[in-house]
């Protein structure tokens, strides 16, 4: 299935986030979906965190793309490096956003 930029369900969300919406993307629906559905075998009547998802899907990403060299011909320069130094900026971005989550919640509901 194609990212739908009008759809509201989970899986198009995390694609969102990730910014896997081409039309040939990188991951397949079904990982997503795997992701997503761990959230509810881990937690079943919890809400599904969705960063936490995209975290995810990211390292898969960002693995893939750490296995890929540099490379220049002619012209014509692709660089891996930094799409995975950019992936990971994303990565730590939405840790951060749920590390102060977390805490403004400790602070409302201290333990």
């Amino acid at each position: 299935m194609s990212f739908d930029p009008n759809a509201t369900d989970n899986l198009n969300i995390v694609r969102q986030m990730i910014g896997d919406t081409s039309a040939t993307p990188i991951l397949t629906d079904t990982t997503i979906t795997y992701y997503l559905n761990q959230q509810t075998t881990l937690a079943p009547n919890a809400t599904i965190d969705l960063l936490d998802v995209s975290v995810q899907c990211l390292q898969l990403i960002a693995a893939a793309y750490s296995q890929l060299a540099d490379r220049t011909v002619g012209d014509l320069s692709i660089r891996y490096s930094q799409q995975y130094a950019q992936i990971n900026q994303l990565i730590d971005r939405y840790k951060e956003e749920m590390s102060g989550r977390r805490n403004r919640l400790a602070r409302l509901y201290p333990g």
